[in-house]
Formats: structure tokens, C-alpha cells, sequence
């Protein structure tokens, strides 16, 4: 299925589509792409297509490790969330920083 990304917002649009159905963007110098797989739409953008974003094996073993070093791992942790090109290892590290928050806290409280 032949099919047009706009630039601009990431909306897929018909292969004859002049302007996004979107944000009305021009999409006269945008390519038409051929794909084998349908595309993955989220809140009506574009994703799926990246595959170099899944976290290897290798990756998460190297930062399970690094994050289990005291004091390393909240540096480590900090530039997961918010250093790291990757959605899923930002999450991460944002779940991580706001459950060691709450044992820290858990900790001062009743300790």
C-alpha cells in the first residue's frame, strides 16, 4: 500500500494526497513510499517503523548491572530518563527514579 508521510506531524496520507489530512502541510515534495507492513498509528502519528529503538539484550544486562552499583545507579538512572534516545529506556528510568523516591521516603519516614 502505497502511502505518503507528512514532514511536518507524521500523519500517514494517501498516496494522492496533495496536503495532510492532518495539519494541512504540503506534501508535494514528500515521496510515496511502498512499506511491506501497515503502519502502527498512535494518537494519529506515525510510529513502528524504527526498529533500531528495541533495547538489546546486551543493553539492559549492562544496565541492570550498572544500576545495582549504590550511588552509580542514580546517576545511571538519571541519564536513562532523561539522556537517552530511546522511549523505552526513558520510561524506565523515570519508573525507576520515582520508586527509589518513594523507598527513600518510606525509609526517613519509618526508619
Amino acid at each position: 500500500m502505497a502511502h505518503k508521510i507528512c514532514k511536518n506531524c507524521g500523519e500517514f496520507n494517501s498516496a494522492s494526497a496533495i496536503y495532510c489530512c492532518n495539519c494541512n502541510s504540503s506534501l508535494r515534495d514528500v515521496k510515496k513510499r511502498e512499506d511491506a507492513i501497515d503502519p502502527i498509528k498512535f494518537s494519529g502519528k506515525a510510529v513502528g517503523y524504527n526498529y533500531s529503538e528495541e533495547v538489546t539484550l546486551g543493553e539492559w544486562i549492562i544496565i541492570l548491572i550498572l544500576s545495582a552499583i549504590p550511588i552509580l545507579n542514580l546517576i545511571v538512572l538519571v541519564l536513562l530518563a532523561f539522556v537517552w534516545n530511546n522511549t523505552s529506556i526513558n520510561n524506565f528510568g523515570k519508573a525507576s527514579l520515582i520508586l527509589v523516591t518513594i523507598g527513600i521516603l518510606i525509609y526517613f519516614l519509618f526508619g
